[in-house]
This record gives structure tokens, sequence and C-alpha cells, in this order.
């Protein structure tokens, strides 16, 4: 019977190696059948330690391609479910590590794995995302050469100012030879070009508008401190809001930054709709205004190359190589109230946006400018019968300069009349109101005066005259360089 029972196993168990052998089930198959995909990339090196594939990116796609339907039903990455997409599965947002990832696939009980190595560089073509902002308040990416602060509680919109699906932020590094400049755009790259999205953007998607953050942030990049010499006065960021390749047909504003030279870093306003490029770069143009031999304006390039550059001061013609310091038959060009109240507002970095009601500040303001409302709101026209092509005097200035500076002012208007009395020779041509911020823009050395040849020590303030340009260039820079000092 032993025998007997003996030789009925060995033949069931023959006999099903035989049937299996000519009926090989649709699952059963090799891992060399397996195909998988990182981010649309073939992966040939399957259960081999020695291959591996590099990718620049901490998140990654996988794609499992199933040319027959009937191959198998279920596949999972590490353990967790692909998802059906057609007859493939697809695993998206894969998270890595820096360096060696091995990556589990499985396909109805077959078992494949890959060696993915994430690269974290600087380097071009690299790719980093947040994946939930919710949760941070400072981002840095790419050892340190981006620093993106977003505060406490800050989450993206979409855009219909609703909280958006995703959470993410995604950052990428482009070489600065993409950087194509041309005719008209005087800027050289002093770094790589950065691009931050939000949201549900795509790599090569240019909706990148459609998101925002609840609030604005600053964003802090490192520049290339070799061949830049004595321009770290005209280094700024530039942000590209829709970059094409060529700067000079692209969406773009200077945002100007706040220079550290002990970092090699340039710090800016990350604005809430600030999804684009960024890069820092230095201004490498002139204007023929100090090639004339006038020391008028000559001495004036100190002070307005890099509110230009910082995209604080603008050109009076755009299309022209002269800035625009005083008119070809040699006279002063002066001042408006609303280019002294927006450079004020650029220099300083004051909070800008579209602020709702003109006429809520009580002042004649006829354009919906975001930096001359933000000069009303911060009070800097208080006084002023603000006109934004009226010409700025010498009074206005020192009362504007006075008040963004927040600059010590004495109530006692008698004891301020004996002071200046003492100091000035045309007291009577002063507004009684204005003299406590002249004599503060005097103290200051903001706006100090002409020096009265009759006398060895008093000025003349010539208040009502108008403020030139040149002068109200150097009060800027003057304005930005002391909050700079004192951040």
């Amino acid at each position: 019977m032993t025998t007997i029972k003996s030789t009925k196993v060995i033949f069931l168990i023959t006999s099903l190696a035989v049937f299996f052998s000519f009926h090989t089930p649709a699952w059963a198959f090799d891992a060399e059948d397996i195909e998988v995909y990182v981010d649309g990339d073939e992966i040939d090196a399957i259960n081999d330690d020695e291959d591996k594939y590099i990718v620049q990116s901490n998140y990654v796609d996988i794609e499992i391609e199933n040319e027959d339907p009937n191959t198998y039903t279920t596949a999972t990455v590490n353990g967790e479910e692909a998802e059906v997409s057609g007859r493939d599965w697809e695993y998206e947002d894969l998270k890595l590590e820096p360096g060696d990832n091995t990556i589990t696939v499985d396909a109805n009980g077959t078992t494949v794995e890959i060696i993915i190595d994430y690269v974290d560089a600087a380097a071009p073509k690299s790719y980093y995302r947040v994946p939930d902002i919710t949760d941070e308040t400072s981002i840095e990416v790419f050892d340190g050469d981006v620093v993106l602060d977003i505060g406490r509680n800050v989450i993206l919109e979409d855009g219909r100012d609703e909280i958006a699906r995703n959470q993410n932020i995604d950052f990428s590094i482009y070489d600065r030879e993409y950087i194509r400049g041309s005719g008209g755009f005087n800027y050289t790259p002093s770094s790589r070009l950065y691009r931050i999205t939000g949201g549900d953007v795509d790599e090569d998607d240019d909706d990148i508008d459609e998101y925002s953050l609840l609030d604005s942030g600053t964003l802090t990049l490192k520049y290339d401190a070799k061949n830049i010499g004595k321009g770290l006065d005209t280094l700024t960021v530039l942000w590209f809001k829709d970059y094409d390749g060529s700067p000079n047909k692209s969406a773009v504003e200077n945002l100007g930054g706040r220079v550290n030279t002990e970092e090699n870093t340039i710090t800016v306003t990350f604005p809430k709709n600030g999804f684009g490029y960024y890069g820092v770069f230095n201004f490498a143009g002139n204007f023929i205004d100090f090639s004339w031999g006038d020391e008028n304006t000559q001495w004036a390039k100190t002070y307005v190359m890099p509110l230009y550059a910082k995209g604080i001061m603008q050109p009076l013609n755009q299309s022209s190589n002269n800035f625009g310091l005083k008119s070809f038959n040699g006279i002063q060009q002066y001042i408006t109230q609303g280019e002294y109240a927006s450079m004020i507002v650029k220099a300083l970095d004051l909070p800008h946006g579209e602020i709702s009601g003109i006429g809520d500040y009580g002042y004649p303001i006829t354009t919906k400018d975001p930096y001359l409302q933000a000069a009303a709101s911060h009070g800097l026209l208080n006084g002023i019968n603000f006109s934004p092509t009226s010409i700025v005097t010498r009074e206005q200035g020192a009362v504007m300069v006075a008040r963004a500076a927040n600059l010590r002012l004495y109530d006692d208007l008698d004891l301020i009349s004996r002071i200046i009395g003492r100091i000035y020779t045309d007291t009577e041509t002063m507004s009684p109101w204005a003299k406590p911020y002249i004599y503060a823009a005097y103290k200051s050395k903001y706006l100090v005066g002409m020096k009265d040849p009759n006398y060895k020590y008093r000025y003349k303030f010539a208040a009502q005259q108008p403020l030139t340009r040149v002068q109200a260039a150097k009060v800027v820079y003057k304005l930005m360089e002391n909050k700079n000092a004192n951040q």
C-alpha cells in the first residue's frame, strides 16, 4: 500500500509539472518582462546593484507598462498600490532621499527592484518639491542658494480665491546660458535662473500665475561674487513672470534687493502672486548724462545708477540713452510728486498692492498706481496738495523723506523756528508747519541746502524751489542705504 501511494504521489506531481509546463498561467512571468519607467524614461537596471538610474529630482513618477491587459491586475510600488492609467499603472510623486533609493515594484506577486540615485545638487535641471507648505515657514533648497520665507499659516490659493487642492511649491534650476539677452537688455546674470511654481503646475506648464500665496514673503538668492568687482550697488533681482527665453520680450519686474556681502546673497520681497522665474543680475549699461562733462550730473552717477539698476528710478524716456537729469540746453530736470513718492516706496520696499478706496485718504489721487496708493496709506502725502504730475518743491521733498525715514520731529514750533533761523537765511520762504520736517531732513543730512555766500556757516534752503531729479536721487539712495544698514 505504501509503495502504491508513493507511486500515485510521484505521478501526480509529475503530471502537475507537465500540466503547468504547457499551461503557464497569465500572471506567471519573469522579472525581465516588467517594464518600469521613471519620469518617462525606461529603466534597464532591474535587480542589478551595479546599475542605477540617476535623477536630479526629489520626487519622481513611476509607470509600469502593461502590454497585455490580461497579464496582471495589481501593481504596487514600495508596497503601495499604483493607480490604473489606461492599460498601464502609475504611481505619482514617489519621494526620494539623497543618494541611492531602492524601489520595489510588484506585479501580481512578481517583484523587481530598481535603484534610483537622487543627486541633491544646485545644478541646472535640478528640481525640488515641497509637497505641503502649510507646515513650513522657511524653505531652503539647492544647498542654500534659494531661501523662501513664507511665514506662519500661509496657504496657496487658486485662481478663484479658494484654497488650492494641492499645497505644494516646486523649485527648478536653469543655467544662466538660458538667459539670452539681446538689444535693450543691459543686465548680465550673476546667478542661475530659478523657477518657482505652486499648485498643479507641471514643469512645462505656462499657467504659473493661477496660484498665489495668502501673503507675501521674502526670497533670498545667492549670487556669484566673481567678476562683480565694484558692481554690488547695481545688483538686483529680476522677476520674469512668464519667461519665454528672451528677457527683453518677457514680462519682467525689477525687484531691487538688499545685498549681504558676507553671505553673497540678495533679499527681496516675494509677492504673494510671485510665481515665475527669478535671477540675480548686474546692470552693465550707461547713460550719456554722465558723459557730458557736467559736474552737476557726473557726481550723481553714484546715486542714479544703483537706483536705476534696482528698478527704483527710471529714465524720462525709456527708448533713449539719455536718463533725463537735464535737458539738452543744460537745464536741470525736476522730479514730479508721483515719481518721487514711487521712488521712496520702492526704496523702502513698503507694502503695496491694490489698496481699495482711492479717495479714502483724502488726497486727490487720480491714478491706481499701487506705489502712489502705498505712499498715501503710509502717510507720506499728508498736507501736500498731491498731484502725480506736479513738481516736488524742496520743502515737500523734506516732508516726505522725514516721514518715510520716521525721523524725530519737534512739536514746539517756536523752538524750531529759533533753531532753524540760526541755520538758514531764508526761513521766510518756509511753511511754518513744514519747519520741523526741514530741520529733521537737515540734521539727518538728507536735504541740507546751499551755502549762503554772505555767511560763513549758514545756508539757503530754497523751500519753494523745485527739487531736481539729481537731488531726489541722492535723497532716495541715502534713504535706501540707511534702511539696509538697519536691517
